[in-house]
């Protein structure tokens, strides 16, 4: 009797990692195409910040891939002691490393695009110099994570074991996630100072303030990849598949975090075309900027240009239409009518009279061509 064959158990994280790893490049690359393909015509800064992230955010899961190569996720006792050893170790490092300049170059993406919106000069320099503290804090938490720190087990991620030689590695990690938290915070109350400075009904102040606030579950993900970091510290805990935990969420955070900067920036970009929200968005032809801050009051019921395109548009309660020989300049709104909606937002120059009375009376005939992007029906 032929002897029965053996299966050996599934044991590890490897195939769980693998997944996961795939699943958040291939997230990663599909948001950075859509940016691609909706902003091509409107290229800024900011675009290129974030693809700046997405590059390096790629180079990072190069990183993951060949940390799983050389083991990580299979049980401790599996791992080698040869080069495979240094090598997991030397991949985890860069791991963490791009990890972080990959998250915080996202984090000036979005203040890029925030400083894009805005043409205050006070905004302008507090983002930048939030910019620049972004970068310092990037350089402090790779310091953080990685100088005089040695691995007594040869594996970076091994905190119990390297509790001798570095004995403050969960502290530092602490240290790291102290100072992402604090920066995801200012990226969530610099757009509602921003925006509460707008002049705008309320409701259309919260509907906007979503486009940003889509950033708020990367909170959640960076407390959850540092509650798993401290699992390393346990004296129960294996390594290798502690570790694949820790990076299962950095790859997750890292994923949400460049995916919510483009989805901000797409939503108010495709607002900002379409005055159906209400948002009362304003964009200069030709400008590289959304301008937010030239919204104006007459959005929540008058402002600059407003009563000059209502005084152009109602007729003379005399019909004489007096006082003005001929209509220059007229600003066109958008209007619904019924049965008509239209949105007419050009500046034209006509002389061409109204039917309500413009140089010739109340029954003067009106010019039923096109008067610089929209035609002048009675």
């Amino acid at each position: 009797m032929a002897d029965a064959v053996q299966v050996k158990p599934h044991v590890g994280y490897v195939d769980t990692l693998k997944l996961a790893v795939s699943l958040c490049l291939t997230y990663t690359i599909c948001i950075a195409a859509i940016r691609i393909w909706i902003r091509r015509k409107a290229f800024g800064i900011d675009d290129g910040v974030v693809f700046l992230a997405t590059t390096i955010t790629i180079g990072h899961t190069g990183t993951s891939w060949a940390a799983i190569r050389d083991g990580l996720g299979k049980p401790w006792e599996d791992l080698s002691d040869d080069g495979t050893m240094s090598k997991l170790n030397a991949a985890s490092i860069a791991g963490i490393v791009t990890f972080l300049i990959a998250l915080y170059t996202s984090k000036i993406g979005v203040l890029a695009f925030l400083g894009r919106i805005t043409k205050q000069k006070s905004q302008l320099l507090g983002y930048f110099t939030c910019s620049v503290l972004a970068i310092i804090f990037c350089i402090m938490s790779i310091l953080v994570v990685t100088i005089d720190c040695p691995s007594a087990s040869n594996f970076y991620w091994a905190f119990h074991l390297n509790r001798t030689s570095c004995p403050s590695q969960p502290t530092r990690f602490q240290i790291l996630t102290a100072l992402d938290l604090t920066t995801e915070l200012a990226l969530l109350a610099l757009p509602t100072h921003l925006v509460l400075t707008l002049q705008m009904p309320r409701s259309k102040k919260l509907i906007l303030l979503t486009a940003f606030y889509l950033r708020a579950p990367v909170l959640a993900l960076s407390l959850a990849r540092n509650a798993a970091t401290l699992r390393l510290a346990r004296p129960t805990s294996d390594p290798s598949f502690d570790a694949a935990r820790v990076v299962i969420w950095t790859e997750a955070q890292l994923a949400y975090a460049l995916a919510a900067s483009t989805l901000s920036a797409l939503k108010a970009f495709a607002e900002s075309f379409n005055s159906g929200f209400g948002l009362g968005f304003t964009r200069g032809k030709g400008e590289g900027s959304y301008a937010l801050s030239t919204v104006q009051s007459g959005s929540a019921g008058g402002g600059p240009g407003s009563g000059a395109s209502a005084a152009a548009a109602a007729p003379a309660k005399d019909g004489s239409g007096a006082g003005s020989p001929e209509l220059k300049a007229v600003r066109y709104e958008e209007t619904e009518t019924a049965g008509r909606a239209g949105s007419l937002g050009s500046r034209t120059e006509s002389t061409r009279p109204l039917r309500w009375g413009v140089d010739g009376g109340a029954g003067s005939e009106a010019s039923s061509g096109d008067t610089g992007g929209g035609r002048g029906e009675g």
